[in-house]
């Protein structure tokens, strides 16, 4: 399913990669929920260069599929893979 979700960045996690790929996980939520996105490639370098923990981020048309840790406690993952947009609201000014 693809869906469109705005979050303030609560935390992001350190790059890693997978097949070959950079990936850089966040923690978003909004007011109601928490999730954590998997950003891949280009959109990795972007979280890497110009996100910050308390910017809020609308993403759009990404992939959301559940994912359970052995305790349960996993959020809903966002994967974002290709052409997304990305929009910022911080001190710094929107994007």
């Amino acid at each position: 399913m693809f869906v469109d979700f705005t979050g303030k960045v609560l935390r992001i996690l350190p790059l890693r990669e997978v097949s070959g790929e950079i990936v850089v996980d966040a923690i978003l939520a909004d007011e109601h929920e928490y999730k954590r996105v998997s950003f891949w490639g280009e959109h990795a370098e972007f979280v890497l260069r110009d996100v910050r923990v308390g910017d809020v981020l609308k993403i759009k048309n990404a992939y959301e599929f559940s994912g359970v840790d052995a305790a349960g406690s996993e959020p809903p993952l966002l994967r974002l893979f290709r052409c997304l947009r990305y929009w910022r609201r911080s001190g710094r000014g929107a994007m």
